[in-house]
């Protein structure tokens, strides 16, 4: 399999430079707002892939910008030997290789995979039996220059030489190999007819030679298809003409038709003939191919219980969508929701990619509900193999799991800097760009009661920090009205502090006196005016060094009710500690004096600043 390792793009739409887009898992998210330019990053990797740029890619339209994309790959020996059937690499190493592609320049390609394979081809070429090229090298040598005769250490190099600069090119014409056979020979002028036949017969041996062809493939391997989902153009269309199948561009505009042939198993000229045919047979293969489909999707998509059909009728075929306990009143894609008619066409265009082709996905599940962009994910996490590259703007489809997935897409325009991609998500402070961020981070509106609202809202380091404050709260019977927001450690806790100042709520942060704290701290202070600010927000569970909220309890209150023994399962005591004193389980006087100290010291701040 090939991995993708980073991306830069320059010069192309509303970026300028991107900066390096660091692929750090199989699956990378694009998030930010509107107009950002997250659109702009996956098309500029369908561009590149297909060479296909335009004078409209360069932006602000200065003609002197290249638009240019460079993506580092890396590619398994084993893998490249299987698909190029010769052994020019070790099978058990990664080997990295950068492809650079740009509008104006010739495609460049670096790095340590060039000069393996370079080394391979050497060895291919002096194993190997070349004596119909040696033969005509050696007459040409004649004819060119009399006085001197190859040794085979010349005749490799220069073989070498003839067949490595085309490693990395595809589809060369004749003429292009010839005149650069003709330079090996120096031979830069009008040249006498016999000298012409004899180049003219050695370009003929060497497109004919096994290694050479395999050689002009090593692009194809090494380049990964990379597959772009349009929202609109591959939606399955409701009815399909017989006659319009044979048509030349029907497979440019019908590309959600042709995913699903592809689903099928079926190509589009097969599946013309059996429509053609004048029998019942074309709806006997029509209904095995609705089965098929059905019930393969059914085990995907869990929002609707569908059947799918294809019926025949004079020229026309037609895609009928019906609920599965309704056999009768059938309903056209175009009358199914945006959401239905999105998921259906996409994945039918997923089971039309290859397992290596790198899938670019703009916006997935725009007009799907929440648990519906959730299956989303679990399609992605749970089906698919492949690379992908998603924008999205949506809390649901940002597994907080995998926060290294998610790469933050801003743009800056008071600032002319144009799309730029940072990959640390917790770096960016701009609250439309991580609100959905905030939002897959620190709570969850349709999943969890807690939210930011009026009172005073408490950010916790973490969930189990906010079960300990609850329950400190209920044993000094403090009624205020009170929101408690958890984050996922302190590194991110700037990121709920951001979305309070930005709804211009009231709030206080408690942090553990750790290097946690020490490395919020930072990302904190960047946050205010001046340290005053920072003071009057952000307070310490307690002033003791090297202390967390389990340290508020003494020795002897940690043992009674076995806080801080087991860290992976801190969650469940702290839980269990608010659970027992929110059915008087556990009451104050039930703590040492200690332990009562720490909480009143916590209690008083909370007072103070409802």
């Amino acid at each position: 399999m090939i991995k993708i390792n980073k991306i830069r793009i320059k010069n192309y739409k509303s970026i300028y430079d991107s900066n390096d887009i660091l692929i750090y898992d199989r699956i990378t998210v694009l998030a930010g707002k509107n107009e950002s330019g997250k659109t702009n990053i996956i098309k500029a990797l369908n561009t590149y892939y297909n060479d296909s740029f335009e004078d409209e890619d360069i932006p602000t339209k200065d003609m002197e910008l290249n638009p240019t994309i460079i993506i580092e790959f890396s590619i398994l020996g084993d893998y490249f030997n299987r698909k190029i059937g010769y052994t020019l690499l070790e099978d058990e190493k990664e080997y990295t290789y950068t492809i650079e592609r740009s509008k104006n320049i010739k495609d460049k390609i670096t790095g340590r995979l060039y000069d393996e394979i370079q080394k391979g081809i050497k060895n291919e070429i002096r194993n190997g039996n070349n004596s119909e090229v040696r033969t005509i090298i050696e007459t040409i040598q004649e004819l060119v220059d009399p006085d001197n005769k190859l040794d085979d250490k010349e005749f490799l190099n220069l073989l070498f030489e003839i067949y490595s600069s085309f490693i990395f090119n595809s589809g060369e014409e004749k003429e292009i190999i010839k005149k650069y056979i003709m330079s090996q020979f120096k031979i830069i002028s009008t040249i006498k007819p016999e000298i012409e036949n004899k180049i003219t017969q050695l370009t003929e041996a060497i497109l004919k030679d096994k290694l050479f062809k395999d050689i002009n493939n090593i692009f194809n391997i090494i380049m990964p298809e990379f597959k772009f989902f349009d929202n609109f153009d591959d939606m399955i269309p409701d009815e399909i003409s017989i006659t319009d199948l044979k048509k030349p561009d029907f497979k440019i505009k019908n590309r959600g038709f042709i995913n699903l042939l592809a689903f099928l198993n079926v190509t589009l000229e097969d599946f013309t003939k059996e429509m053609e045919e004048i029998s019942r047979r074309p709806q006997t293969k029509l209904d095995k191919y609705s089965d098929n489909i059905t019930l393969d999707y059914q085990n995907i998509y869990k929002q609707e219980k569908l059947k799918i059909a294809l019926n025949k009728d004079g020229d026309k075929i037609y895609v009928n969508i019906y609920d599965i306990d309704d056999n009768i009143n059938p309903k056209k894609p175009s009358q199914r929701s945006k959401g239905l008619q999105w998921f259906l066409s996409f994945y039918l265009m997923l089971n039309n990619s290859d397992e290596n082709a790198i899938l670019l996905i703009d916006e997935p599940g725009l007009y799907l509900h929440a648990s519906a962009q959730e299956d989303i994910l679990r399609l992605f996490e749970n089906n698919l193999n492949n690379y992908i590259i998603y924008t999205t703007h949506s809390p649901y489809l940002i597994d907080t799991n995998n926060m290294l997935r998610v790469k933050l897409v801003t743009n800056d325009r008071t600032k002319g800097i144009g799309t730029c991609v940072e990959n640390k998500y917790y770096k960016c402070a701009d609250l439309d760009t991580i609100t959905p961020l905030i939002t897959a981070i620190g709570y969850n509106m349709t999943k969890s009661p807690l939210e930011f609202g009026g009172g005073l809202n408490i950010i916790t380091e973490g969930v189990s920090d906010r079960y300990y404050i609850l329950a400190f709260l209920k044993l000094y019977n403090v009624i205020e009205k009170v929101n408690l927001i958890p984050s996922q450690g302190a590194r991110v806790v700037h990121l709920l502090v951001s979305i309070a100042i930005g709804w211009n709520l009231k709030y206080i942060v408690f942090l553990d006196n750790d290097q946690g704290e020490s490395d919020a701290r930072e990302r904190l202070l960047n946050l205010y005016a001046d340290k005053n600010e920072y003071n009057s927000h952000i307070f310490k569970i307690s002033n003791d060094k090297n202390t967390c909220i389990e340290d508020i309890f003494s020795v002897e209150d940690k043992k009674k009710y076995n806080i801080g023994k087991n860290k992976k399962e801190k969650l469940l005591i702290a839980k269990r500690f608010y659970d027992n004193v929110s059915i008087n389980q556990i009451e104050i006087d039930d703590l040492s004096e200690t332990t009562k100290h720490n909480i009143k010291n916590i209690i008083d701040i909370i007072t103070e600043k409802v």
